[in-house]
């Protein structure tokens, strides 16, 4: 999969979910703000470690998954927005827009729930 491709490809759902309500570091928008090489890493993190489900998992937000990204080996220093905007590029979009912390269909059995950081 070759990333830069990828982020070319869905750029356009940085501001398509971008709803202008929230205030810096909470929109999609903000991933394009990373450096390419941050952009291709948070993107591997996103595609590698969660498995997409039909329904939503409720019991973790975008904000803590930052979180968990920024704990692994490799991470760094990310906001909330940009991490929604990275999730979006790797094809998972929130189940509502207009929630501050998105809820995403995330199954229970993706990897990064094994990563023992929450």
């Amino acid at each position: 999969m070759n990333i830069n491709k990828l982020i070319q490809q869905r750029k356009k759902l940085l501001t398509e979910y971008s709803t202008g309500k929230y205030r810096k570091n909470n929109d999609p928008v903000d991933f394009l703000e990373l450096s390419l090489k941050e952009q291709e890493s948070l993107i591997k993190f996103c595609v590698t470690y969660f498995i997409p489900r039909k329904t939503r998992n409720s019991h973790y937000t975008s904000y803590g998954f930052k979180h968990v990204f920024e704990n692994t080996e490799g991470g760094f220093y990310i906001t909330n927005g940009q991490f929604k905007g990275a999730m979006l590029i790797s094809g998972f979009k929130p189940v509502n827009k207009f929630c501050l912390n998105s809820i995403y269909c995330i199954s229970q059995k993706s990897p990064v729930f094994k990563l023992n950081i929450f």
